[in-house]
């Protein structure tokens, strides 16, 4: 069901959002609708907002983004509801998708005159679909990235319209690898909303030779059971790369098998010792840690 402000709050709102009553000022930028989850959603807003581009409707869920919208007077409306109908009722010329899981469809797709826009948490081609800082991490990439593109049926196959890139830290788990991304998102979409606003967007095909995808079903290992015939740097590498911290974690957590029984590992740390016993051997046994010989080094498992 869709969601409308009444007349006094639109009033107020259209005031607040850069426009007044009487077509006083200009016309905005550009018109678009926003699809995706608050957290994200709200500040990309914001930058909307800032540029007097007119939103003219929200699909998304939660608290947050209720009072904000409400705050603004933009219709919104849940992601179950109608989407075609919502977004069909007033033309318009962008639609952002913006950390959004709903695959849109061709007819969606078609709605924007200027076409619909997705962010993706990687340096697309590479690392397409889910839990991109996540395999990012597991494959040890030195350097990783943030795509603003087209949205097309290819799932994260569009052209390029934005990208930036940073250094991955010798630390980083997912978590504040995802942080970091959000980052990246944000100021990427500021620069990139003044392009649109100009059309001055530089638009590059992406090399789908390059492209890698990884599902909702993809695992580093079956039920993210550590292997010890690998390298202690693996290893941990894939520790960090299940640390999510309280980001939704789809994959699994990393876990130490010891007969019938798994053990949830949460933090480890590679020991300046090479391994003498067989890999997977306990070198010792502590308090809450063991230390465990793998294709390397020992590695000590603080927290299991």
């Amino acid at each position: 069901m869709e969601h409308l402000p009444d007349l006094e709050q639109f009033e107020r709102g259209v005031q607040m959002s850069g426009f007044e009553t009487g077509d006083r000022q200009s016309v905005p930028p550009f018109t678009c609708y926003l699809i995706g989850r608050d957290s994200f959603l709200i500040p990309c807003g914001e930058v909307l907002l800032a540029r007097n581009c007119q939103i003219l409707g929200i699909i998304s869920t939660g608290e947050s983004i209720v009072s904000w919208a409400n705050n603004y007077n933009i219709p919104w409306i849940e992601p179950t509801d109608d989407l075609y109908k919502f977004l069909s009722q007033e033309p318009c010329d962008y639609l952002f998708s913006i950390s959004n899981s709903i695959i849109l469809t061709q007819e969606i797709i078609d709605l924007p005159k200027r076409g619909a826009i997705n962010c993706h948490d990687a340096l697309l081609p590479k690392y397409r679909g889910l839990n991109a800082p996540a395999w990012a991490i597991f494959y040890r990439e030195p350097i990783h990235g943030v795509t603003w593109h087209r949205v097309t049926t290819q799932i994260d196959g569009g052209d390029i319209l934005k990208q930036g890139s940073f250094q991955l830290d010798d630390d980083e788990t997912t978590l504040s690898l995802s942080v970091r991304c959000y980052e990246e998102i944000l100021k990427l979409f500021e620069t990139l909303v003044d392009e649109l606003a100009t059309d001055k967007v530089t638009i590059a095909k992406q090399d789908l030779a390059r492209r890698s995808y990884f599902g909702r079903t993809h695992k580093p290992t079956p039920g993210c059971i550590l292997s010890w015939s690998w390298s202690a740097e693996q290893i941990e590498a894939m520790v960090r790369s299940l640390t999510f911290g309280d980001y939704e974690n789809s994959i699994g957590l990393p876990k130490l098998a010891i007969g019938n029984e798994l053990i949830i590992v949460t933090e480890v740390a590679i020991l300046d010792v090479r391994s003498q016993s067989p890999a997977g051997s306990i070198v010792e046994i502590g308090c809450s840690r063991l230390t465990i010989a793998t294709a390397s080094n020992d590695l000590l498992l603080l927290a299991v």
